[in-house]
């Protein structure tokens, strides 16, 4: 005799012996925040006939024993398990109780017309602006893609990660449902299949949070599953509706625009503090400051661009007559270049490298990377260094620009340019604010090409070098050979050039570099060098590049 099949709605603690047939609408596993390798739980929500749900879950010494049997989108029936309180704030049905498996919980796979998908229902969206909705249950919502903001990239808990927000409208109302993470590459990778009229995209297990009185809507870390054109019949029933309605045409997908977006004064004048560039490099903590410099050469200046990939913006590598592309983990058709332009800054204290990337550089130029290459006549393996390029060397800019905690140590750091300007109203300004800060700057050292630094005369390349030479042909204490050691470590504010390692762009490119960015290091073997002094002295000399004056 076939057990009695229990339905959802009646599970209470009220008996051990339960019994249900029900279809795994969503599966994950949650992550363990201490031990990042090891999951710490299999979750799952349960759905009957009847289309109430439930949350089911495994423990982590459980999971090796059902995580091969039980699969998303399957039916199963379920039996001796045991019934717990749903409580949390992050509670994926309404449900009072929850189930947890026992290591006698048994299971069994059934045919799936026991329990149709089809019968998959999401409420009405506008319920959870128009009242107080308890925010303690993940919810689903629905609706006709209508718009796609832009992609931003932001560190959390010492991690780099994106987001992006987009704009569905479920029967005329519209609202806005943010994604983070791996879900922003979902998006990215459906936009690009070029579909984008009459888009249904369900989202299923969100998050609701009180933002300054507002509901707003976001995705959970695993829990969350991002739906495009679904065919549950919700879905079909929504699209039928609002082609039906829709008296114009469909306009595709739109960009949401930025309506308070912050000014190029306020982000330099009031948000982002000043700082030197010898702060820049002794801060311990990632943040974005304003740092006033003089661009005193382009550095790599055959790298000032790299081929990317439309959809992440990531850059992809030639192959089998097409592109690949790491990030999409692909092979891309459609690819474009982007600005990556590095540079050597200084100011009155110190110098670094700075990176200016595509948007950024657009921005400046006014002109995109593919109008640049055009303009100059280049083909697409232009490596010549644009006019408008070499024009900012000599030049002092405001710079916006972040630290980079997850930089490697073994070189020196350098810096991404998130936002740039040259207008001389806005960089009085700066000045006139900090000019406790900067009363050497304007005075002094902002005329590094007028040859002064800290009062001293700036020596050329070819001074440096003689100077190099003279001062190696000369034993000093510590010295090997006649080679003053301290002469192999790095050299400030004299214009050479030092190992760089160019940070990644959280927004523009994994691995930047059309070649080898890195330039790791040489050690000179004292035993190579001939006795005769200038020798000595060109030995030395081969292994420093010098900078253009």
């Amino acid at each position: 005799m076939a057990p009695k099949i229990d339905l959802i709605s009646d599970i209470s603690p009220s008996k051990e012996n339960w019994n249900i047939r029900v279809r795994v609408v969503r599966l994950w596993f949650v992550r363990d925040m201490k031990k990042d390798q090891l999951p710490y739980s299999l979750e799952m929500v349960l759905m009957d006939n009847k289309g109430d749900r439930i949350n089911a879950s495994v423990r982590r010494t459980l999971i090796y024993k059902y995580e091969k049997e039980l699969r998303e989108d399957r039916v199963f029936s379920i039996g001796n398990f045991s019934v717990a309180s749903n409580v949390g704030s992050y509670r994926t049905a309404r449900h009072p109780y929850k189930i947890n498996f026992q290591y006698g919980t048994k299971i069994k796979q059934c045919d799936d017309k026991f329990v149709p998908a089809d019968i998959y229902v999401i409420g009405d969206s506008r319920e959870i602006f128009q009242s107080e909705y308890d925010t303690d249950y993940l919810i689903d919502v629905m609706g006709m893609l209508k718009a796609v903001g832009v992609e931003k990239s932001y560190t959390r808990n010492g991690s780099q990660s994106k987001m992006i927000p987009i704009e569905l409208d479920y029967d005329g109302f519209r609202f806005k449902v943010t994604l983070f993470g791996p879900y922003v590459d979902e998006l990215n990778a459906f936009l690009a299949s070029g579909e984008t009229e009459n888009v249904v995209v369900a989202v299923l297990l969100t998050k609701i949070k009180i933002f300054q009185g507002q509901a707003t809507i976001q995705n959970t870390i695993n829990a969350t599953k991002v739906l495009f054109n679904p065919t549950f019949t919700a879905a079909l029933l929504l699209k039928k509706r609002m082609v039906e309605n829709d008296d114009s045409p469909s306009p595709g997908i739109s960009k949401i625009t930025e309506a308070s977006k912050v000014s190029v004064e306020e982000d330099f004048l009031n948000l982002s503090p000043m700082t030197t560039v010898e702060g820049l490099k002794d801060c311990a903590e990632e943040k974005c400051f304003a740092v006033f410099g003089t661009v005193n050469v382009i550095v790599d200046d055959s790298d000032w661009w790299y081929t990317s990939c439309v959809v992440c913006n990531k850059k992809v590598y030639p192959d089998e007559k097409m592109y690949f592309c790491s990030k999409c983990n692909k092979h891309v058709l459609n690819v474009t270049p982007r600005y990556m332009i590095k540079m050597r800054v200084v100011d009155h204290t110190d110098s670094a490298t700075f990176v200016l990337f595509d948007r950024d550089a657009a921005e400046l130029f006014k002109k995109t990377c593919a109008d640049m290459i055009e303009s100059c006549g280049m083909g697409t393996d232009a490596s010549e260094v644009p006019k408008d390029i070499l024009a900012m060397v000599e030049k002092s800019y405001l710079f916006k620009v972040e630290t980079n905690l997850g930089s490697s140590t073994m070189y020196e750091k350098s810096y991404r340019v998130k936002r740039v300007t040259a207008d001389p109203v806005l960089v009085e300004k700066f000045q006139t604010k900090y000019k406790d800060l900067m009363k050497n700057v304007h005075e002094e050292d902002v005329n590094l090409v007028d040859g002064v630094v800290d009062g001293g005369a700036l020596k050329s390349s070819d001074t440096i070098v003689q100077d190099l030479m003279k001062k190696l042909d000369e034993p000093t204490a510590g010295s090997v050979d006649g080679i003053d050691e301290s002469l192999t470590a790095s050299v400030h504010g004299i214009g050479l050039v030092q190992d760089v390692a160019v940070m990644s762009d959280g927004g523009d490119v994994d691995a930047p570099d059309k070649r080898n960015v890195t330039v790791s290091k040489r050690p000179i073997d004292g035993s190579k060098v001939e006795k005769d002094g200038s020798s000595k002295s060109l030995e030395l000399i081969k292994r420093i590049k010098t900078e253009k004056p």
